[in-house]
């Protein structure tokens, strides 16, 4: 018989004691206003499982010292408490775990039998709920992907308000990043795809392939290394070869000849060498840029010379023009100039005035003509002159220039003497350095065949190909159950004849239209919180009904928040609902009348119903009504007059 729970019990700070006594392999309905903490009942659950968090509402944790579960199983009775974190603490590190054939609710938290940590509690749990021994490669705690643990069963066993109507969210826990992805590599086994051995198996095959890649890794290194040995021998032979301190190397050497050979030079001293004065090269330098200056100042001279001529050479032009034009003045007879005038015959010395300064300016023009043609070959002189000094300071430079390549050459090869010792001690320091390291690269190949072995053998377990045709013929018995409740359960159209079609790799469900084409569509193209409503009920009984197929390792447990979502908004909601008989009423009696079917038929199958509805006409629903928390009675989950801290 699959586990059912038989108590869920909360612990006061005064030492009273809350209990909410469930039926076994029944339908179990908890009625009641919003904030009476029907809600509560999930995250009680949830948190004895084994969660990281408290998310008990605060009005329970200021009230309650404690909250526990009590499972039952074929005779065995399993009490599991959890310390409520006091103030803003979000969770405690410690369970209480105690089973056997009669295990008795403590009464207060000193009662509580077998403290332990969490992940012990966990451990207990999981061996009792009937998983294996799956070994974890993550750290205590963690869900890791072949890690299968207690907290993978809860997307089974809640249908929560924030899923039961989801168009986005399948199953409980897929909405949190950190959980999916744990939650669906866990699927598998749960669907009895995979078995302890097989995850135990895949676990070591990842770590053993994991060690291989390392190990082959190292092992090219290590022939690589010992290739790249004779390799880097042969060169640095050859390296010293050109320096003249060793014998040129050949191909056919072996590895330790070429060790040997580099073991030889470090044994040979080193001569020395002593390096020229260069002392005569800062004289050269000095002596060439003196020349340099002094080419630069003939330089300057010889433009300035130039220039000269070129403004005497136009200058002469033009005077000889202004005394070309003065001398026509001598075709006058200047000198017989009369005195009278000539038009009034009055005397007069104005022509004879003139006459005197054409004859001055005549003169001085001949003059300067004179200066003129004197100056410029002397000129002319002077410029062939500074080109001849220029001419003899180039030579001059030339001359220091190679002087200064003469005495560079010789320190260079005074320093190339130098280069050649320090290169030589660079190689024989590099030889050194190798020979070292050469020895410690020089170890044995690892055998491997062994860890291959053990890879072929954990393949043989895994078996790629088998899990694959059991995954897919797990996702089909799923389908097939959870098709068959879709169409007992009132949908609308597009859903209507509609098959559902359950994937666990992808943890998605697609619907299948009743059509002759069998058009394919996502959860969100059904567009109806009633058909969503009818997905999530399909897949999780359907889900169910393979578990207890397979007898997986999950509680015989389902727990759903509110079916009547759909039908009754919140907006609408009363304290407890005394419904008439219309159509949204019938569509939700539909759903109840399934769970009750589908409870007698599963048998170990035990569902607890969350409802603001309440059918009082219908006396299947009022006998299983375990609590009902109404305004009117002031009746809640945890009483009002429980002290807080």
């Amino acid at each position: 018989m699959r586990w059912n729970i038989e108590t869920i019990f909360y612990l006061s700070h005064d030492g009273r004691r809350r209990d909410i006594k469930l039926e076994k392999g029944a339908v179990n309905i908890i009625t009641g206003a919003s904030g009476t903490g029907k809600s509560a009942i999930i995250k009680t659950i949830d948190y004895c499982l084994g969660s990281s968090k408290c998310e008990l509402p605060s009005y329970i944790k200021r009230r309650c010292a404690a909250v526990g579960v009590k499972w039952v199983s074929s005779g065995t009775e399993l009490v599991v408490g959890r310390l409520v974190p006091p103030g803003e603490q979000k969770s405690t590190n410690r369970m209480f775990v105690s089973y056997g054939h009669r295990t008795p609710i403590p009464d207060t938290v000193r009662e509580f039998a077998g403290p332990t940590a969490i992940e012990a509690a966990r451990n207990t749990i999981e061996r009792l709920f009937g998983l294996g021994d799956i070994q974890s490669e993550g750290t205590v705690g963690q869900d890791t992907g072949d890690h299968v643990s207690v907290r993978h069963m809860t997307p089974y066993i809640f249908l929560t308000k924030e899923v039961i109507d989801s168009e986005t969210v399948l199953l409980h826990g897929l909405d949190d990043k950190d959980k999916a992805d744990s939650i669906v590599a866990a699927m598998p086994y749960f669907l009895g795809v995979t078995n302890e051995e097989t995850l135990n198996a895949e676990r070591r095959l990842r770590q053993l392939r994991k060690a291989l890649e390392v190990q082959t890794a190292r092992e090219k290194a290590r022939i690589s290394a010992q290739t790249q040995v004779a390799q880097r021998a042969y060169g640095l032979l050859a390296e010293a070869a050109q320096l003249g301190i060793a014998e040129e190397p050949t191909p056919e050497m072996s590895e330790a000849a070429l060790l040997q050979r580099l073991a030889s030079l470090l044994e040979a001293p080193l001569s020395s060498t002593q390096r020229p004065d260069d002392t005569d090269l800062i004289e050269l330098y000095e002596e060439r840029r003196q020349v340099l200056n002094e080419i630069g100042t003939r330089k300057r001279q010889r433009q300035v010379a130039r220039e000269t001529s070129e403004t005497a050479v136009g200058y002469s032009a033009a005077v000889k023009s202004q005394l070309h034009k003065v001398s026509l003045a001598e075709h006058l007879h200047l000198e017989n100039v009369a005195t009278v005038c000539p038009v009034c015959e009055q005397h007069t010395e104005k022509g004879q005035q003139v006459a005197r300064m054409l004859q001055a300016s005549l003169e001085r023009l001949r003059k300067e003509n004179t200066v003129a043609e004197r100056h410029r070959p002397r000129l002319q002189r002077y410029v062939d002159e500074v080109e001849t000094e220029i001419a003899a300071l180039q030579e001059r430079l030339r001359r220091v220039d190679i002087a200064i390549k003469s005495l560079l050459d010789r320190i260079e090869d005074a320093r190339k003497i130098e280069s050649v010792s320090d290169l030589v001690s660079r190689v024989l320091g590099r030889i050194s350095y190798f020979l070292e390291t050469a020895e410690e690269q020089s170890t044995g190949a690892k055998n491997l065949e062994p860890l291959r072995r053990e890879i072929d053998r954990l393949e043989a377990i895994v078996n790629k190909e088998a899990v694959e045709v059991r995954l897919q013929w797990a996702e089909s018995e799923v389908s097939r159950f959870a098709s068959e409740i879709f169409h007992e359960l009132p949908v609308v159209d597009p859903c209507i004849g509609a098959d559902l079609q359950f994937s666990a790799k992808r943890a998605d469900i697609r619907i299948v239209e009743n059509n002759p084409r069998r058009s394919i569509l996502r959860i969100p193209e059904v567009g109806s919180d009633q058909n969503y409503l009818a997905i999530h009920i399909a897949l999780s009984f359907g889900l169910h009904r393979h578990f207890s197929k397979i007898d997986a390792p999950i509680p015989g447990l389902l727990v759903l928040d509110q079916v009547s979502r759909p039908y009754f908004p919140a907006s609408e909601e009363q304290d407890v609902r005394e419904l008439a008989i219309d159509e949204d009423t019938a569509a939700l009696k539909r759903h109840i009348d399934f769970i009750f079917s589908e409870v007698e038929r599963q048998q170990d199958l035990q569902v607890i119903l969350l409802e603001h509805a309440y059918f009082a006409d219908d006396p299947k629903f009022v006998d299983a009504t375990k609590m009902r928390w109404t305004r009117a009675s002031g009746e809640k989950l945890i009483p009002t007059d429980w002290p807080t801290k």
